[in-house]
């Protein structure tokens, strides 16, 4: 049988970043430009981490929706790379067969991009 890390364990080892330095000070979220579109603000996706909230991380649409802006990494006092760490989430949750939740973010200005690059997969590229 097929033994999984706990998610916090695999991303310090993927990325270097340790989850449990976080201690909720909210500036990512804050600045974050999709945290209204997204269930889980970045500052909840650390916690749930931090909490061992595995699947609610994984299955979360912050991390088909975040944009890689940068913003949380620049905001956070204790240098972590939010950002990377959402990018990794997402490879996670791919190796571990989680199909992407862009559904029902109908709200969200950039939902067909969403649909249609995230969820689905970009075009290949045509000669």
């Amino acid at each position: 049988m097929h033994e999984t890390k706990v998610l916090a364990q695999e991303i310090l080892d993927r990325t270097g970043q340790n989850v449990y330095l976080c201690y909720q000070c909210a500036k990512c979220s804050a600045g974050c430009p999709l945290a209204e579109y997204v269930d889980l603000t970045p500052s909840q996706m650390m916690r749930a981490l931090q909490l061992g909230q595995d699947g609610m991380v994984l299955n979360s649409t912050t991390i088909s929706l975040c944009a890689s802006c940068q913003t949380c990494n620049t905001r956070c006092p204790q240098g972590l790379d939010v950002a990377h760490l959402m990018d990794t989430l997402h490879i996670i949750a791919r190796e571990r067969g989680v199909q992407a939740t862009c559904t029902g973010r109908s709200r969200f200005p950039g939902y067909l991009f969403c649909a249609t690059f995230v969820c689905l997969g970009a075009p290949t590229k045509r000669r």
